[in-house]
């Protein structure tokens, strides 16, 4: 009795090291018609016709019994027989012959990730990246999975059982995660290297997905795909307290950049409108910028000294730096004593 629940595909072909689907189906046959054979001729001999049936019929219901399993959408077995490769189990009932199947690997098609950049054996800090002018802890994390999503969802499984069995015997089980991480940084890390921090920070999502994007082919050759629609993600990069410190005083350049901008847009605007109402009417009065602005100052200034209705102390350049004060404004000032220097 075989498993056919996943019907042969012509292209796909075992290996040297394969177990044949010749031998494979006889012994599924000595297996089950085997011990039935015996079975029943014991019940000829020390009975009769009913008891060979009955003890034909239990052995091969016992081993189906142990032998069935139903296996769940979206995950898979590799099954060795005798040492030699034998099948791929996908989702539906399947049959693993105690005794005779042995499982190598249980497994799923669903997304899995790997942190990259992580801390090395006997290393007491996080791996960090050299960017230009810094360098940094990168938190980030690479998600992929086994098999190809485009095969799986197209239900080409001849490419599928390859890239499993491609994922099962390329790399040592305890090897896969850091092969696989090892492949995604191996594009990733060069593209930040060459980018100051605040230039990766912004960049990041393109820097990513160009890294994904170049990682396909050597993840591949072990049979596993960037995960859709997510590939590498970035959880944070550890600032220096440095950079941190310029990258808010080059904010805050930027907002008083702006905040002088538009005042110098405020203070401009009615110095064009003076000058435009100057030109115009029955006697105009034509004027330069630099004639607008000035006269704008001068005008500006001389209110301003009328609302202090305070004492203003002015020195005059031409009368050899004599002090005098002047009261501008108010006129309920206090007088200033007698004897205080006018």
């Amino acid at each position: 009795m075989t498993d056919t629940s996943v019907s042969p595909n012509p292209e796909y072909r075992k290996g040297p090291e394969d177990l044949s689907s010749i031998a494979g189906l006889i012994i599924d046959l000595l297996v089950f018609l085997g011990p039935t054979a015996l079975l029943g001729g014991l019940g000829l001999m020390f009975g009769n016709a009913y008891s060979a049936v009955g003890l034909a019929i239990l052995w091969p219901g016992l081993v189906l019994a142990a032998s069935l399993r139903f296996r769940r959408k979206r995950t898979f077995l590799v099954v060795e027989r005798f040492g030699f490769f034998w099948d791929i189990k996908f989702a539906g009932p399947r049959l693993v012959i105690p005794w005779i199947d042995n499982i190598v690997l249980e497994e799923d098609f669903l997304q899995k990730q790997v942190p990259l950049f992580n801390m090395s054996a006997g290393q007491a800090n996080p791996v960090e990246i050299d960017f230009i002018g810094a360098s940094t802890p990168v938190y980030a994390r690479a998600w992929y999975q086994i098999g190809d999503p485009d095969d799986l969802d197209g239900g080409r499984w001849d490419k599928v059982r390859d890239q499993v069995l491609k994922y099962t015997y390329r790399v040592k089980a305890e090897e896969r995660d850091s092969r696989v991480a090892e492949i995604f940084e191996n594009q990733f890390r060069p593209r930040l290297e060459v980018k100051t921090l605040l230039q990766a920070q912004a960049e990041m999502n393109q820097i990513a997905a160009d890294s994904v994007n170049d990682a396909r082919g050597s993840l591949a050759q072990l049979g596993v795909y960037p995960f859709p629609g997510k590939g590498i993600t970035v959880k944070d990069l550890d600032l220096p307290q440095i950079l941190i410190e310029l990258r808010e005083r080059e904010l805050r350049g930027e907002a008083d950049a702006k905040e002088a901008i538009n005042r110098s847009r405020s203070y401009w605007e009615p110095v064009r409108q003076m000058k435009d109402g100057l030109a115009q009417g029955p006697n105009p009065i034509m004027l330069t910028d630099e004639q607008a602005i000035n006269l704008f100052l001068a005008q500006k200034g001389f209110e301003t000294l009328q609302k202090t209705g305070s004492n203003v102390s002015l020195v005059s350049a031409d009368i050899g730096g004599t002090l005098k004060t002047i009261t501008v404004g108010s006129t309920n000032q206090p007088r200033p004593a007698q004897g205080d220097n006018g």
